[in-house]
């Protein structure tokens, strides 16, 4: 059963356990995927899928061949993230967060 959020500051409320560790683990790991994903992989990706080239370096910042490697990478991003959606809406029942 869900209980709502109490603001008591008393010692008998603080020692109830609750789910808020397990929200908060859910929160951080969430986030950091999305922050790998915003910092670290476009560069990394963008070289990785043309084959360790890549092609946004320097001058080819606006070239045809630097748009289609950054359409190959958020189009893989956006599958990615629709996975972790779903596996964070199971898991967060797993865990007893609900969605």
């Amino acid at each position: 059963m869900i209980e709502p959020l109490s603001l008591q500051t008393d010692a008998a409320a603080l020692s109830k356990p609750n789910s808020w560790p397990a929200f908060w683990a859910a929160v951080l790991v969430d986030n950091m995927a999305t922050t790998i994903a915003a910092v670290a992989l476009p560069d990394l990706a963008v070289a990785s899928f043309n084959r360790r080239v890549d092609p946004c370096a320097g001058s080819g910042e606006g070239a045809s061949t630097c748009d289609q490697a950054l359409k190959k990478v958020a189009f893989a991003g956006e599958i990615f993230r629709l996975l972790a959606g779903l596996i964070s809406l199971i898991s967060n029942q797993l865990a007893g967060i609900p969605a």
